[in-house]
């Protein structure tokens, strides 16, 4: 599984080398080099490859943002799926009490497979005017 690159030790006005870029980002330096077959462009041809901070920086934030799936109310994210599905018959569990927040739980409607969104409280009026949701695990 794909991991989020740190992209805060890239400063924008160095050069980096493929080794101090992959150090800086906490990757593997073949991880660098793959970037640099999708795109990411470097100085010259001539070795060692050097790579501006600002063209790192440019290609991980167009990488990090291609990944993002926005979803609308009636969306939660499918695992098998791995993109936005609704729920089966708009029918949605509500856990409040989880560590990363109040959580929505469902059934995909394509596949069958556990569905799952992170919310806000106080955005749940707006879901519950889409999607019928049921409060479980609150005791």
């Amino acid at each position: 599984m794909a991991k989020r690159i740190s992209i805060r030790g890239i400063k924008k006005n160095l050069t980096y080398t493929v080794e101090e870029l992959a150090d800086v980002t906490h990757t593997a330096q073949p991880t660098v080099r793959n970037w640099i077959r999708e795109g990411l462009p470097v100085i010259d041809d001539i070795r060692p490859t050097l790579i501006m901070g600002f063209y790192a920086l440019d290609f991980l934030d167009k990488r990090q943002a291609k990944a993002k799936r926005p979803m609308a109310f009636n969306e939660l994210y499918c695992l098998r799926c791995r993109c936005p599905r609704t729920p089966y018959g708009m029918m949605v569990d509500y856990y409040p009490d989880t560590v990363s927040g109040p959580r929505l739980m469902a059934l995909c409607g394509e596949c069958g497979c556990a569905c799952y969104r992170t919310i806000n409280a106080a955005h749940l009026p707006d879901f519950s005017r889409v999607l019928d949701i049921a409060v479980r695990g609150s005791e």
